[in-house]
């Protein structure tokens, strides 16, 4: 069972989970020797060029996220939250990625385990929710995720924070992740 993440934005950070899942240990369980989860992650980026329809762009992403579900499999997602007070561009712009997503997750039967705000995940990471993109990164370098961009710990720590969220019997057992249509809540039940 793999969980995946999404920083949705023109440049798309990712990251996936495996059984089992645990969130970062605290620093006092880090110096005690507690291991950092092992996680996968990159990101992707498709230029937003204006000279081309918004459709297209929003194809090749689908496209991207097909092929996305396909090699990894996974049986729950969680994403960033579009915001609403940006720039109008921006704004539909991340509105129509969730959509993207959403849509793909409802087709292949995939719950959504998590939509949350950057503010709470910026929180979770950093103990700031303001923290700036550099922070995101340095406070991802000392758990040990060796990430090379702010959207890459930008999706770990929204990975992380969506696996502290879960139900304890849904982190801690191998039964099919299924959610309520009605409410998003996440259960763990034998297939």
């Amino acid at each position: 069972m793999t969980l995946a993440a999404f920083d949705l934005a023109s440049r798309t950070g990712w990251a996936i989970a495996e059984k089992p899942y645990r969130s970062v240990p605290s620093p006092i369980e880090r110096a005690a020797g507690a291991p950092v989860p092992r996680r996968w992650y990159g990101h992707i980026y498709v230029k937003n060029n204006t000279r081309e329809p918004f459709g297209r762009f929003l194809l090749e992403y689908e496209i991207w996220f097909r092929r996305f579900f396909h090699e990894y499999q996974p049986t729950g997602i969680f994403y960033e939250r579009p915001f609403s007070n940006a720039k109008q561009p921006a704004t539909r712009l991340l509105m129509s990625l969730a959509a993207v997503v959403e849509q793909l997750a409802y087709r292949q039967n995939i719950p959504i385990m998590g939509r949350y705000e950057p503010k709470t995940v910026k929180l979770h990471a950093t103990g700031n929710g303001n923290a700036k993109k550099h922070h995101m990164v340095e406070a991802a370098k000392n758990v040990g995720w060796s990430v090379t961009a702010d959207d890459e710990a930008d999706a770990l720590w929204l990975l992380d924070y969506g696996i502290a969220k879960l139900p304890k019997n849904v982190r801690d057992s191998n039964d099919v992740i299924q959610t309520s249509a009605t409410d998003g809540i996440a259960e763990a039940r034998s297939a």
